[in-house]
């Protein structure tokens, strides 16, 4: 499971995916926790160190094995779930450049403008570009950390 998406949809997907696969592997986890009490049992109810030299390696390995997995799986989690918000920024930030070239050249220069029309085609500009703080698009320094964190 290396795959992050490349957009909200196909990344909200592969986090439902990973969640089943985790929910899928939740009983060959819990049979493994009660194998590993079961050998760590037999380990303190018997006496000859053959038996504890045999089992406890097993016991261990099979202890990492299943903290691997909880490990790997609560960081793809992890990963899908800042890959996602990283995602929905640059899509808001997409949306907000296209209306910003759609505002742009609708007011293709004219040789006929006035002052007053340049002043409000002007101030109609600046108004939208006040409206990145509805985009969450102030914030996108934010963008750096989230992608280092992947």
């Amino acid at each position: 499971m290396t795959e992050i998406g490349d957009t909200v949809v196909r990344i909200e997907q592969l986090i439902q995916e990973t969640e089943v696969y985790i929910q899928s592997c939740e009983d060959d986890t819990k049979r493994s926790i009660d194998v590993i009490k079961t050998g760590r049992s037999i380990i303190g109810n018997n006496d000859k160190t053959t038996s504890k030299d045999m089992i406890e390696p097993k016991c261990n390995e099979l202890e990492r094995m299943v903290n691997i997995f909880k490990e790997k799986g609560a960081k793809r989690i992890e990963n899908l779930t800042n890959s996602r918000r990283l995602m929905e920024r640059v899509e808001k930030a997409n949306e907000w450049c296209a209306k910003y070239f759609d505002l742009v050249a609708s007011h293709a220069v004219e040789s006929t403008l006035t002052p007053e029309s340049s002043e409000l085609r002007l101030q109609e500009i600046m108004k939208f570009i006040e409206s990145a703080v509805d985009y969450e698009l102030s914030t996108l320094k934010d963008l750096t950390s989230c992608q280092e964190e992947n």
